[in-house]
């Protein structure tokens, strides 16, 4: 398990967000109970710029505040009932100095739910949406919804339960998603600023155009036509090796492209950079061109190949771009059983997934970086080079769900997604619609960036540290 814990700096919010994934196992039954039994609590929903700064810390520790949750550039204060009003606690929030975004005076506490993963209209359509953050929201479900007693649960494997929604208890005191908060100067440094300026956002946007021009449902016959310009792509660039494998998505075959680069001075340390080439849409049969999903993060497997194919790595990389991801990860979870068959698992030092790296809904740029409590110092990695070498806003978020990193986490291997924060925004997720005029590049670009240099600090390059300064290890990275 590479690495284990967040560095220093990092600590409180992995520190907190272990603490909430814990609440369920280490509260007394009793406390939780009572928790549930609650009615009328008063709720107000506050501005921050992040959970880590002064004013956030001010706000979680006002008198009038019972619990609270963080979602992004949200906090959502509750009194229990009998204590303050939304009134008062709106009062108090404005005096602590940011504004108060809604203002919610009875809230049914045993009809809180955390929605993880769905889009919010699917969470709007069990009740009422308090917050939102990430891939998650806080939903107070309405009396005609039901109420499900306990989280929904997942069977071993692929398949579609991997990929659906999720409604789980809500845990007060939790950051669901935090945004980044820079706290140390930018770390920026010439060689590596070179070597980003090799990526090409027009070919990127060409890439993904092509494999627009596919319907790549994973059980129609275009897909093939999108793996063998993959297969092929990939062989031509110097130093890489490409297979395909195959694997059952129920009555079909889906296939995973796999290029590997071998390292020059570590090539028994792997560091997969991966994407899901398929596709889907509300007519999926006849038209399913997924130009954000995910032709533009398979686009973004292959720029990166491109680049550390002409600057050869220390470590190896392997570049894959799976299918039957929309159908249940099938393809991340058979390159996963295959590592752990072969003995190959441990090998595995880090893994990148893009899914959705094109679209922006405004003027800022924010990418969400998720994973789990393994790949913290990961995400910091990445978060780190955002702020050295790009323009990107970054969320971050320790709770995984629904893409190609998965599989490799509930493996206990350190994995990250890197998403386009506006996700959920897009209006033409699973469209026939979602085509590449959708697609901003300099979107595109800047998670590239930020995923190479973070990728070259690890890996190593002949393009970068020739000069003494560095050896090629990441130790300096890790601390």
């Amino acid at each position: 398990m590479l690495p284990g814990h967040a560095p220093a700096a990092r600590s409180p919010f992995v520190a907190a967000a272990l603490s909430a994934a814990l609440v369920l196992l280490l509260t007394p039954p009793a406390a939780l109970a009572a928790f549930a039994a609650g009615r009328g609590d008063a709720c107000v929903v506050a501005r921050i710029e992040s959970g880590s700064s002064p004013l956030a810390e001010r706000l979680r520790a006002l008198a009038a505040v019972d619990y609270w949750i963080e979602a992004d550039r949200e906090l959502l204060l509750c009194s229990r009932a009998g204590g303050a009003s939304s009134l008062e606690l709106a009062t108090a929030t404005e005096r602590a100095g940011t504004t108060v975004a809604a203002r919610y005076p009875e809230v049914r506490a045993e009809r809180l739910r955390l929605w993880h993963g769905g889009r919010r209209s699917a969470a709007d359509s069990l009740g009422r949406v308090l917050t939102t953050g990430g891939r998650w929201a806080v939903v107070e479900l309405a009396p005609w919804s039901g109420d499900p007693a306990g989280p929904t649960t997942t069977a071993p494997g692929p398949g579609p339960d991997r990929v659906g929604e999720q409604l789980l208890p809500f845990v007060p005191d939790r950051i669901l998603a935090r945004r980044h908060l820079p706290n140390a100067e930018a770390l920026g440094d010439p060689q590596i600023e070179a070597l980003l300026g090799e990526l090409d956002a027009a070919r990127w946007f060409s890439d993904l155009s092509m494999l627009a021009g596919w319907n790549r449902w994973t059980r129609g016959s275009q897909i093939l036509s999108a793996r063998n310009w993959l297969a092929t792509t990939f062989a031509a660039l110097p130093g890489i090796s490409t297979v395909t494998t195959s694997f059952p998505v129920g009555t079909s075959t889906g296939w995973n492209v796999i290029a590997t680069l071998p390292g020059t001075r570590l090539p028994n340390d792997w560091y997969v950079v991966g994407g899901h080439y398929d596709s889907t849409s509300e007519n999926a049969s006849a038209a399913a061109p997924g130009a954000e999903d995910n032709a533009s993060g398979c686009a973004g497997v292959l720029e990166i190949a491109r680049l550390f194919a002409a600057h050869p790595p220390d470590a190896t990389m392997i570049f894959i771009c799976f299918s039957g991801e929309e159908q249940g990860l099938y393809g991340s979870y058979d390159y996963v059983d295959d590592l752990t068959a072969t003995g190959d698992l441990a090998k595995l030092r880090g893994v990148l997934i893009f899914d959705m790296i094109g679209y922006t809904a405004d003027a800022e740029l924010d990418c969400l970086l998720e994973t789990e409590p393994v790949g913290a110092t990961w995400q910091a990695l990445f978060a780190q080079a955002a702020v050295d070498f790009t323009t990107l806003a970054i969320v971050e978020s320790l709770s995984a769900w629904g893409s190609d990193h998965q599989p490799f986490l509930e493996a206990n291997r350190v994995a990250l997604l890197a998403i386009e924060n506006d996700w959920d925004l897009y209006p033409h997720y699973h469209r026939t619609t979602d085509l590449p005029g959708q697609i901003t590049q300099q979107m595109g670009l800047q998670i590239l960036r930020m995923s190479a240099a973070a990728l070259v600090r690890q890996v190593g390059s002949t393009a970068i540290f020739t000069d003494g300064f560095e050896s090629g290890s990441a130790a300096r990275w890790d601390n």
